[in-house]
């Protein structure tokens, strides 16, 4: 293992640790924060799982992934208070570091393990990367599945015009909308 894929590796791990530290201690926040948690939490206590709620309305702005992600969260970490908080900012956690993670891999096979480095080590620390890997909104799984929709054109580019290719990036979309 090369000494910058080694310094990849602690940059994924730093940045998990800025992205876990405090989410259990630190309660919902904002306006759209308890929104999000409060739905998920009512799709897994009601067993709903198709439409989204929030108390009696139907919340229909955002697509319903994103609450499928943290209701799941909160069944495996819990849904009430901090562990409540905690359940519903995981998948932007995980979805950001997946993010990452696709970052140098593509960007290592394309360009070098070095402009990897510097490219998750630039991206894993900008404030707007920590801030939204660490509120639960749906702004890390939409960068997720942007970016893999972003390398699946880049594949097609490069000349890759596969049946595959077209198939992910279009489901990525998708899923992004």
């Amino acid at each position: 293992m090369s000494a910058d894929v080694k310094r990849i590796v602690l940059i994924l791990i730093a940045a998990a640790i800025v992205y876990l530290a405090g989410n259990a201690r630190m309660g919902l926040w904002d306006r759209d924060e308890p929104r999000y948690a409060q739905c998920s939490r009512q799709m897994l206590q009601s067993g709903d799982w198709v439409v989204p709620r929030i108390y009696d309305k139907l919340r229909t702005q955002k697509p319903p992934f994103i609450y499928w992600c943290q209701a799941t969260a909160m069944s495996l970490f819990g849904s009430e208070g901090n562990a409540g908080a905690f359940s519903a900012r995981v998948p932007s956690v995980v979805a950001m570091l997946a993010t990452l993670v696709l970052l140098a891999v593509i960007v290592t096979r394309h360009s070098g393990a070095e402009q990897a480095m510097w490219t998750v080590l630039v991206m894993a620390s900008s404030a707007m990367t920590i801030m939204a890997a660490k509120i639960c909104l749906t702004d890390s799984v939409l960068i997720l599945f942007i970016t893999v929709a972003q390398f699946c054109l880049y594949a097609i580019w490069r000349g890759n015009r596969s049946w595959g290719v077209a198939i992910l990036m279009a489901a990525m979309f998708g899923l992004a909308g």
